[in-house]
């Protein structure tokens, strides 16, 4: 009796988190964060695990659309690290994988609060290595660091 209740208690458990991770969006492959789900610590986590694992450009898009709604409080602090991150040591990869949605990603990345030597660095490259190609988002970097 008892492996019958621990299996299904077991089951339950594995179906609730399912049903977290699944609630997406499927015409967008993206997860829709509610109040509720924002405060479910798994979901939290695998979001931040996503978000930290981060290590070039296009696939910070995956991640952004994918998290959008949730991307606020804790987890916007993270993603606005990682951003900065790589701005800071992937801005050729960003410059070369260049779209409107990364654009759009980092954008929603560009932070003030960012270690003052990285923010100096993004910025010395917004100012000087920009290509009129990508003004809008080197304006955007420009324009938060005058903030």
């Amino acid at each position: 009796m008892k492996i019958i209740v621990c299996t299904l208690v077991c089951f339950l458990f594995a179906c609730k988190k399912e049903v977290l991770v699944q609630k997406e969006n499927p015409k967008e492959n993206s997860v829709v964060c509610t109040k509720e789900t924002k405060l479910d610590l798994e979901l939290h986590t695998i979001i931040e695990r996503e978000i930290s694992s981060l290590k070039k450009s296009d696939a910070i898009v995956d991640v952004f659309k994918k998290y959008r709604s949730c991307i606020d409080g804790a987890i916007s602090e993270i993603y606005d690290e990682k951003v900065s991150i790589i701005l800071d040591t992937k801005w050729e990869d960003v410059m070369r994988n260049y779209s409107l949605d990364l654009e759009e990603a980092l954008m929603f990345g560009v932070s003030e609060v960012w270690e003052f030597e990285i923010s100096q660095r993004i910025l010395d490259r917004a100012k000087n290595k920009c290509s009129e190609k990508y003004k809008k988002l080197c304006q955007k970097i420009i324009d938060d660091s005058n903030s």
